[in-house]
């Protein structure tokens, strides 16, 4: 059994090692586990994994201990200890786990997000135009305030006036 890491003299090492030993310990080979903590769950692997297709749900993954790629729209991105990926969006992408041992496994937690419905609706209508995830140069519905878009609109009067009551 490891002693107690004391934060105020703690490094960055020594917290990411206390951590990955904690995830070890909670997990098998090969693992995904669901913790009671809605949407957190705890990964590892003692192997590097193939490309593999997956749609990444709106979340935050933190490799504490190996390195993993994903690759989208022809980007490849690497996260790994030093790199969190953060996800705001579904997002399609080739995956795989490309550093990783039975000696070292890959270890990573992962946290859905539950997006506000505000943001889901800004990232609906930045979906629906071109680009990835996002539409530059517009600055329609999705760049108007929240509230303007989500707040009933007054009915208009003969005159195009908007009426004194709410509809």
């Amino acid at each position: 059994m490891h002693a107690p890491v004391n934060p105020q003299t703690a490094t960055i090492e020594s917290l990411r090692d206390a951590l990955a030993r904690l995830i070890l310990a909670r997990t098998g080979p090969g693992d995904v586990l669901d913790t009671p903590i809605d949407g957190l769950k705890l990964i590892q692997r003692t192997h590097p994994t193939g490309p593999l297709a997956v749609t990444y749900e709106p979340s935050l993954a933190v490799v504490v201990q190996g390195r993993k790629q994903i690759e989208l729209g022809g980007a490849t991105i690497v996260y790994d200890p030093s790199r969190f990926l953060l996800t705001s969006l579904d997002l399609p992408v080739m995956s795989r786990v490309t550093e990783a041992s039975p000696h070292k496994p890959y270890v990573c937690l992962a946290l859905k997000l539950e997006m506000p419905a505000e943001r889901a609706l800004d990232f609906a209508a930045c979906r629906a135009g071109p680009g990835h995830g996002h539409r530059p140069g517009d600055r329609g519905a999705a760049q108007r305030p929240a509230p303007s878009r989500l707040a009933p609109r007054r009915p208009r009067g003969p005159s195009g006036a908007q009426s004194a009551r709410a509809a």
